[in-house]
């Protein structure tokens, strides 16, 4: 429970996010913002059930929904502040967002994920075609058609923002907060009207890491939480073109997503000796390889409409990092990373661009420091600032009469689609699955 004063003028903020121990981007997010937050607001931090890290307890008041309904206090904060992501750990925020509209900060444009967990996940796939049929129309519903009776990808596998299922939380927004211009456009286009502010996402502070050795072999890393989307195939296709051209060894550092398998594609293209898969490692660890890699490989397709903060952790290491040229990574500066195009010929443009930074070390160097400048020019105090900006533009007394009346035409969907029961054991999908 944090220390309040008595006297404090500071806006009172209810802070809905994941937070440490709990393992995801936005919980470290949420915990390396907070103390930079704290010279601006009074803070209470709103949770599912989770353990809270206690550094963060004893500086803030930790509401935890499953004990506390969390209604009647929202009308005593100057503003209510939902942290949607595309995962399970935001169940209870979306179910609370859908009942007492507030402001969001989205953090991936499409929600498939999410909502598909409060659906299909928990076996209510006729939840699922009703959603998507409701904001996308029976085009999308057809989709999920196939994949359930024909066994096609998973729509929200192969276009994410084809049919981002976000309109629900769109409507409920009284402003949004994104981390990029790509998003901004992409709500924009969804909700005109809506006010949509861009403030780029903070690079965590540098830490001292491993010496890059000067050593024949170049370093590669892959870090974070290992989907298809990370194009691991793609890497190793790459390096595979590579091998006995240039020296490598290449480093695979984090949790795979379940079902998702790479071992053996790495024993048929005989890198057995080149790769290592070292699965999640502690945080200090995990920092020493990316500062002793000489290039980190982060790519992304298709995106979600995501900022990654594992490459922002990246170049904050000061270590060259090459990514897919969409979404928000195509707003990174040419002179911190290498993009490289998705598609049939990104295999091709892979190996290419990593034979060339092996050759080419002054060239690495070069995005080293360009990478530097720009974590530093996105410390976390800056982006506080930026934060407390935008909820001074736009925090209000909550529950206003067109707040109330969205709200109800929320809660009626929402009862309608079946989301009341379906959301009833949201708290423990969070952690069945988190």
């Amino acid at each position: 429970m944090s220390k309040r004063s008595k006297t404090s003028r500071r806006p009172r903020v209810a802070w809905w996010a994941p937070l440490p121990p709990h393992h995801s981007g936005i919980a470290d997010y949420s915990a390396e913002l907070l103390p930079h937050l704290e010279s601006y607001w009074e803070i209470d931090l709103f949770v599912d059930g989770l353990e809270v890290d206690p550094g963060l307890a004893e500086r803030h008041r930790v509401v935890d929904v499953r004990e506390t309904d969390p209604a009647p206090l929202h009308a005593g904060y100057d503003a209510v502040l939902y942290h949607i992501g595309n995962g399970p750990a935001h169940i209870y925020a979306y179910h609370a967002l859908l009942r007492q509209p507030g402001l969001v900060v989205l953090h991936d444009v499409a929600l498939t994920h999410l909502v598909a967990e409060i659906t299909h996940g928990r076996g209510r796939t006729d939840l699922l075609f009703r959603e998507l049929r409701e904001q996308h129309g029976d085009e999308a519903a057809e989709e999920l058609r196939r994949y359930v009776y024909l066994h096609e990808p998973a729509p929200w596998l192969v276009e994410p923002l084809r049919h981002p299922l976000n309109r629900r939380v769109l409507a409920a927004a009284r402003a949004v907060l994104v981390h990029s211009r790509f998003a901004a456009e992409q709500v924009r286009a969804a909700r005109p009207g809506l006010p949509v502010e861009v403030l780029e996402m903070h690079a965590p502070p540098p830490v001292a890491g491993a010496t890059r050795a000067d050593g024949p072999a170049l370093v590669l890393c892959t870090a974070g939480y290992l989907t298809p989307a990370k194009r691991l195939e793609s890497v190793l296709h790459a390096l595979a073109r590579l091998r006995g051209k240039v020296p490598f060894a290449y480093h695979v550092v984090g949790e795979l997503a379940p079902g998702y398998r790479i071992a053996g594609l790495v024993r048929d293209l005989g890198l057995e000796e080149q790769v290592r898969l070292h699965g999640r490692v502690p945080g200090p660890t995990l920092d020493a390889f990316l500062s002793a890699a000489d290039v980190c490989i982060n790519l992304r397709h298709p995106t979600s409409g995501e900022t990654s903060a594992m490459v922002l952790r990246v170049l904050a290491a000061g270590t060259p990092v090459v990514v897919s040229d969409e979404g928000w990574f195509s707003e990174l500066p040419d002179d911190a990373v290498v993009k490289v195009a998705s598609g049939p010929g990104e295999v091709e443009a892979l190996a290419g661009a990593i034979e060339s930074l092996a050759r080419e070390p002054e060239r690495r160097r070069a995005l080293g420091a360009g990478a530097r400048r720009y974590a530093q020019a996105h410390d976390p105090v800056s982006r506080a600032s930026g934060y407390a900006a935008f909820v001074a533009r736009h925090a209000g007394p909550a529950g206003t009469a067109t707040e109330r009346a969205a709200a109800r035409a929320l809660d009626s969907a929402a009862a309608e689609l079946g989301f009341d029961a379906a959301l009833a054991g949201g708290a423990a999908l969070a952690g069945d699955l988190g």
